[in-house]
């Protein structure tokens, strides 16, 4: 009997089942971001990334009402001086500082606000994101056999190496390595979920084989380095024995 009180308190302060509408708000437009980013032809005005940038803090804030967001944070916070060192030497260039600030907080910002809904939106994330990554391996390999090196139908004599929806083939690479890893991720935890081999297990399995045939077919070295070196980076996470050394390792 002494336990319930306790029980009961522990479930009021737990994780809502029902998150409050600014946390939707903000989730859906971080969503929508994330889905729509890989897909604008060539590069925008400054105006519309720095919009772009905001719109991603607002709704990350939105998340952050209702959540605590100091556990994630304690990770990235050492990654503070690498935009200070940008302002340090660019100093008589102050928008590429602002470049680097909102290349590195944004996306560490927007990720701690979509994996702060636990186990089950992490999921959804990962799926949307790896659905995305499906949609541009199917899109860039149709561009690519269809009229290589242009992007939507259209081509210019500088563009000779653009992938996808990517000015440069080397960036595709780097966005199909994302799209790999995260389909091998969900193709795993169905397995270790699953006592037999599931439809779901296949499916991811079968979107990972494919993204990485477009990966292949961009013709990245660099992007290719960086694929073996995320795959080894997963093993071991799988496997259990990443330690600092193997993950630095990987890294470089």
């Amino acid at each position: 009997m002494a336990s319930a009180p306790s029980d009961a308190h522990r479930h009021r302060t737990g994780p809502s089942p029902a998150a409050p509408w600014t946390t939707w708000v903000g989730r859906t437009l971080l969503l929508a971001a994330v889905v729509l980013a890989p897909w604008p032809y060539g590069s925008v005005p400054d105006a519309w990334r720095y919009t772009l940038a905001a719109l991603v803090l607002f709704a990350s804030a939105l998340v952050a009402l209702r959540t605590d967001l100091r556990p994630g944070l304690g990770w990235v916070l050492p990654l503070a001086a690498l935009p200070l060192v940008h302002v340090l030497v660019r100093i008589a260039t102050p928008p590429q500082a602002l470049d680097a600030a909102l290349a590195l907080w944004v996306p560490l910002v927007a990720w701690l606000a979509l994996r702060s809904g636990g186990s089950r939106w992490g999921t959804v994330v990962a799926s949307m994101i790896a659905a995305t990554a499906v949609l541009q391996a199917v899109f860039s390999l149709v561009q690519a056999a269809v009229q290589p090196h242009s992007i939507y139908g259209r081509s210019t004599p500088w563009m000779t190496s653009s992938f996808g929806s990517f000015m440069n083939h080397n960036h595709f690479a780097g966005y199909a390595t994302l799209g790999v890893l995260l389909c091998l991720g969900l193709c795993a935890e169905r397995l270790k979920r699953d006592r037999d081999v599931s439809a779901r297990a296949l499916l991811w399995g079968g979107a990972a084989g494919l993204i990485g045939l477009a990966h292949l077919a961009s013709r990245s070295r660099g992007g290719l380095l960086a694929l073996a070196a995320g795959l080894v980076a997963f093993v071991l996470l799988r496997s259990g024995r990443m330690t600092v050394r193997r993950g630095a390792l990987a890294s470089l």
